[in-house]
């Protein structure tokens, strides 16, 4: 729930929505703050299954983007850079127009922030 001075998450799972474009959502969000236009900060919750997402499925960063894994497995390979096996409890954030390849390995949920 969001108002002008204040916002809150509490956990019910009615509050979680389709994330992505319709016909192209992937996973389930819970906002704790929505975007607002297409740069905006917005952060909340994703989560999402291994068959919801198909292997080395391509996000390209419209923004940067900054996680925290709470739960699952994703294994992600970043062009040009690393790859990188998360697990709860780790971070990693990505610049804006960075290019990388995800495969949820375990059911996964992070918190994310975008700026």
């Amino acid at each position: 729930m969001t108002t002008s001075n204040w916002a809150a998450s509490l956990d019910d799972e009615g509050e979680w929505e389709p994330f992505g474009p319709p016909g192209e959502s992937v996973g389930q969000v819970r906002w704790l703050l929505k975007p607002e236009g297409e740069h905006s900060f917005h952060a909340g919750v994703w989560k999402v299954r291994p068959d919801e997402l198909p292997e080395r499925a391509q996000v390209i960063s419209k923004q940067r983007e900054s996680i925290y894994v709470l739960e699952g497995e994703v294994h992600i390979d970043i062009q040009d850079g690393p790859s990188l096996q998360l697990t709860a409890g780790d971070m990693a954030t990505f610049a804006a127009g960075a290019t990388a390849f995800w495969t949820v390995v375990r059911p996964y949920r992070e918190f994310f922030v975008y700026s």
